[in-house]
């Protein structure tokens, strides 16, 4: 009895992931595993840094990584997150497709600052970018903490008494030092608006005698009644955070990672439809947020319909990865050139128009031949071209 493709693809996929125990990264690991459940309230949620890798667990590269990914997570345990994607599991594979992953391992970071969220007004949103340094533990560190801000003042005596005027709970840090410490920095980041952070230099000798402090560092905490708490623990991040927790104001978005925040998840998962992209309004709205394969072809061609049907074949196989579209290559020939393709028609196209980089298809125009050069593009055997500082315009 003949089976189904479907069935196949399922059977086949059973059996990767009995394969597969669920990753690269154990639970007790200090990468943490995040998936499209607990993406947007662990990253989303606070002005932490976070580094995620995307990754597939067959990936050579990525098993590469996985020991330079985990001394990294362990060194910078407490000062900035580092998380990994399984994008091999299904359910994550349309956050996978909202970033835009093209190839594995992809690591994106996001950083403290949050943006305007397209998708839901009012909750916290973050924008992230690619990192394209060395992959060692030791430039992975050195990167990450770069990105670490501080989100607080810095404090005179001629300004003491306007900062302690402030509402709510607040931190003070003496130090001999100028500039924030990687530690501080983080700490602010992770608590920015349930306290307020400032440092204050040893050269401040009349706001040291005010606080009763004789030597540096020296950090204490003003709760919301005036009471001074002084800090006497290590000076690392998990014990640090648990001692500001006790005076920090309530999360504004709940807790990280208990589905308890107002974050949205990424935008519904894509559908196996083959669109025909006719403006460059079009294609922002099918191609501006990631990945797109589009054929070129001639509207005129007698065999039109069977490619459309070749196109919606390799869609049901790959549209949780991208979006697969259509143009008429005769009208917007233009478009075309800027990709190398000229009239041999039909053709395609893989884009990335948020990393402005194409890879042009080579091969026949069948299921067969569209599918693997699609499944050799994801998994980063096929080089990108970069189009330059803008990408072409459908137009």
């Amino acid at each position: 009895m003949a089976m189904s493709r479907e069935f196949l693809a399922s059977v086949l996929l059973c059996g990767m992931v009995s394969m597969v125990w669920g990753g690269l990264y154990p639970a007790n690991s200090n990468v943490v595993n995040l998936n499209s459940k607990n993406f947007a309230n662990k990253v989303m949620t606070t002005n932490e840094v976070w580094l995620v890798e995307f990754y597939a667990p067959w990936c050579g590269h990525c098993k590469q990584l996985a020991p330079q990914w985990e001394q990294a997570a362990s060194k910078l345990k407490g000062l900035v997150n580092v998380g990994a994607l399984n994008c091999d599991e299904e359910e994550n594979k349309p956050l996978a497709g909202y970033y835009g992953i093209q190839g594995f391992p992809t690591i994106k970071v996001f950083a403290g600052d949050f943006v305007e969220n397209p998708h839901q007004k009012g909750a916290p949103f973050k924008k992230p970018t690619d990192y394209q340094g060395p992959r060692s533990a030791k430039d992975i560190v050195g990167y990450a903490l770069n990105q670490l801000k501080y989100y607080g003042t810095f404090t005179k005596s001629a300004t003491v008494d306007e900062f302690l005027a402030g509402e709510g709970a607040k931190v003070i840090l003496f130090t001999d030092k100028n500039r924030p410490s990687s530690l501080y920095r983080a700490a602010s980041g992770k608590f920015n608006g349930r306290l307020s952070f400032t440092q204050v230099n040893t050269a401040e000798k009349s706001v040291m005698k005010r606080f009763g402090v004789e030597s540096a560092p020296h950090l204490l905490v003003i709760d919301e009644e005036g009471g001074q708490h002084v800090y006497g623990g290590e000076l690392a991040g998990e014990p640090l955070a648990a001692f500001l927790e006790q005076y920090a104001a309530p999360r504004k978005f709940g807790e990280p990672g208990t589905g308890e925040t107002a974050a949205p998840p990424p935008p519904p998962a894509r559908t196996p439809e083959v669109v025909q992209l006719d403006s460059q309004e079009d294609f922002d709205k099918q191609c501006g947020d990631g990945i797109c394969a589009i054929a070129l072809l001639n509207p005129e061609d007698e065999a039109r319909e069977d490619q459309l049907a070749i196109l919606d074949a390799v869609s049901q196989e790959y549209y949780k990865h991208m979006h697969i579209a259509w143009i008429d290559g005769l009208k917007f020939n233009k478009f075309c050139q800027e990709f190398g393709k000229g009239q041999d028609f039909p053709d395609m196209v893989i884009t990335n128009s948020k990393r402005r980089v194409f890879t042009p298809f080579t091969g026949a125009f069948t299921v067969e031949s569209m599918t693997a050069f699609i499944s050799k593009v994801i998994n980063g055997k096929r080089r990108s071209a970069s189009t330059g500082k803008t990408f072409p315009k459908l137009e």
